[in-house]
């Protein structure tokens, strides 16, 4: 977030690249796109480029399991995941106790309540994985 190319915008450079680049169309045909493991030598060094500030761009001939798995790299890194802790007791209790109806505006009362760069790493994760459900059910 505290890179100079970052733009002002709420979520980091390495998800909006990453999330771009899983989505073009050959790469939402990929099957087993985030289940297949990348090669590990490639997501440590675009890590470390990331890390250090450089200016990335992914080669057209990179994996997109290399980038599927720096994405979850980068996810499972977080200080405090995009459902922020704090929420997770209100979560469990509204899927327990609620109705069907009611578990929907109960969560859209939780979603609501994230700080603003968290809601948008959520919105922006959740609408590349409708794109690849889509993409799939073709």
């Amino acid at each position: 977030m505290h890179r100079p190319d970052h733009d002002n915008r709420l979520i980091p450079i390495v998800v909006r690249q990453c999330l771009k680049f899983l989505s073009i169309p050959e790469h939402l045909n990929r099957e087993g796109l985030l289940r297949t493991p990348g090669r590990e030598a490639d997501i440590i060094a675009l890590r470390n480029r990331f890390d250090n500030g450089a200016h990335v761009r992914f080669q057209p001939s990179t994996s997109p399991d290399t980038i599927a798995s720096l994405l979850k790299l980068y996810l499972g890194s977080l200080p405090e995941p995009p459902f922020e802790r704090r929420l997770i007791p209100e979560l469990l209790d509204v899927m327990k106790n609620a109705s069907p109806s009611g578990v929907l505006q109960d969560v859209r009362r939780l979603v609501a309540s994230l700080n603003p760069e968290h809601k948008q790493l959520m919105t922006d994760i959740f609408a590349f994985l409708w794109e690849l459900v889509q993409h799939t059910a073709r």
